[in-house]
């Protein structure tokens, strides 16, 4: 987006294609910006020139994707120049948990018009079928949930590190369901593969952490168990569909 010609080739192709009064979306805005420092006024303000050029010259709305700073009222990451500059501002925030979206400024949002909302919203896993070597096709969209979600604390190291070994326990030994849901994971498959990266010094010191770790993401809503089968409920911190391909391609070998 900083170089003209770039820039006069893009508006072209919008209009080619008949985008003319459409939207533009960026995404993201670093990798539209390469080279460029995102803290300096300079680039910043060349980047906003563009946006506000191919805004002009579709006749439309351009979107740009951008991350967040540190601290959610700061707004966008980078110079305070593209935040003052934007019409408005959605900021999707995801605190423990609980999913939403928000033009409130204390939110990291804008809105120049209108009244401030925040919103709440989840995502649902959806199949798409399988591609041509039969592995599943999964995608997710956003549905709205009116109510309020219960806040999830941070996870600890310990409790960390038992969901990543009921990652890695999964995706060999994990069953499917006809959804192609992971259907659940034993218990004893679960420890063998904590106890099996752990670092504790002896059994005793492993059989502790696990307990612990299982009874705390039960009552966290990380997972649920049922006749020691356990189930994820919250996959945050890592995609459920890698699962089905894991277990998918562990299925065709066999």
């Amino acid at each position: 987006m900083l170089q003209i010609t770039n820039l006069a080739d893009m508006v072209s192709a919008v209009l080619d294609a008949g985008g003319k009064g459409g939207i533009i979306i960026v995404d993201t805005l670093n990798r539209a910006t390469p080279g460029a420092d995102e803290n300096s006024s300079v680039d910043m303000g060349n980047t906003i020139a563009a946006a506000k050029e191919l805004q002009s010259a579709t006749s439309g709305m351009v979107m740009l994707v951008h991350h967040k700073g540190k601290r959610d009222s700061a707004g966008a990451r980078g110079h305070s120049s593209l935040y003052g500059a934007l019409d408005a501002a959605i900021a999707v925030n995801n605190k423990g948990g609980q999913r939403s979206w928000s033009t409130a400024p204390l939110k990291g949002g804008k809105t120049k018009d209108g009244e401030a909302i925040t919103k709440n919203f989840e995502l649902k896993k959806v199949s798409l079928g399988v591609d041509e070597e039969l592995l599943s096709i999964n995608s997710a969209v956003v549905m709205p949930c009116d109510y309020e979600v219960r806040q999830v604390k941070s996870l600890t190291a310990n409790q960390k590190f038992a969901m990543a070994a009921f990652s890695s326990a999964a995706k060999v030994n994990g069953t499917l369901d006809s959804a192609g849901n992971l259907a659940g994971l034993h218990v004893e498959t679960w420890r063998v593969e904590f106890y099996k990266n752990s670092t504790a010094d002896n059994t005793n010191a492993k059989k502790t952490a696990f307990g612990r770790a299982r009874k705390e993401l039960v009552e966290l809503g990380q997972v649920s168990v049922l006749n020691d089968i356990y189930r994820l409920k919250n996959v945050e911190l890592f995609d459920e569909s890698d699962f089905a391909d894991a277990v998918l391609a562990k299925e065709e070998l066999a």
